[in-house]
């Protein structure tokens, strides 16, 4: 009689915790998101994504203002600077003529066109001074100065020739200040007695011409104011 397999005796299954039963159920229902949660995630980072646009508007365009207002004042700045240097100018040549000639033909001339040269130059340096930044402030009230001293007397030869190349040099320095605040490269010229001569001698032969010139239109004159005033010829 053939012998049977041994019977295995049956165990029972254990039944799971009520404690995992809990985290299982749980658990699944904690790692779904609620239905806002993604759209307000989205308009959170909209917010911050539209308030830091615009900040960065606001920078840059503040930045595109003081450019704009920085380039503005240097164009003004410069523009009334090289008028300023135009009407001194004027003024250094007609004190030119103190150094070639008398003195009775400087002072003629001096009464003639210094007052207006000098009126002309005095506009200028208030226009620019409305205007003048502080680092050309020094610059400016030595230009001033030394210009204004080209019409004060003694008007001796010495003298004169001191005055017009410091006026000179306050001038090339001037317009070195002006081209270093507009960016450029100065030129950083100095002015020696050979330039202040040459140009004293230009300013004469035109003083010369000139006074040649009134001369004959007023012989010219003379010589037509019998015919104009008086009457008719005898015949």
């Amino acid at each position: 009689m053939p012998s049977s397999p041994p019977t295995v005796p049956l165990t029972s299954v254990p039944t799971p915790s009520h404690i995992v039963v809990d985290l299982m159920t749980h658990g699944s229902q904690a790692a779904t998101a609620p239905w806002w949660g993604v759209p307000a995630i989205a308009g959170g980072f909209l917010i911050v994504g539209g308030f830091l646009t615009f900040i960065f508007t606001q920078v840059s365009e503040k930045k595109k203002y003081v450019r704009e207002r920085t380039d503005r004042e240097t164009k003004e700045v410069v523009g009334q600077g090289a008028e300023l240097l135009t009407a001194g100018n004027k003024v250094r040549d007609i004190a030119l003529l103190g150094l070639k000639g008398t003195v009775t033909d400087f002072a003629r001339r001096l009464a003639k066109d210094g007052k207006p040269a000098l009126e002309s130059f005095v506009l200028a340096s208030n226009r620019f001074r409305l205007v003048v930044p502080l680092e050309l402030r020094g610059v400016f009230e030595k230009y001033l100065a030394t210009t204004m001293t080209l019409f004060v007397p003694p008007f001796t030869a010495t003298s004169q020739e001191i005055a017009i190349r410091n006026a000179a040099q306050a001038s090339n320095d001037m317009l070195d200040a002006l081209r270093t605040h507009e960016g450029r490269k100065p030129f950083n010229i100095a002015v020696g007695k050979f330039d202040v001569r040459e140009k004293a001698a230009a300013s004469t032969s035109i003083l010369i011409e000139e006074m040649i010139r009134e001369t004959n239109d007023q012989d010219q004159s003379k010589e037509q104011t019998p015919q104009d005033s008086g009457g008719t010829a005898p015949h």
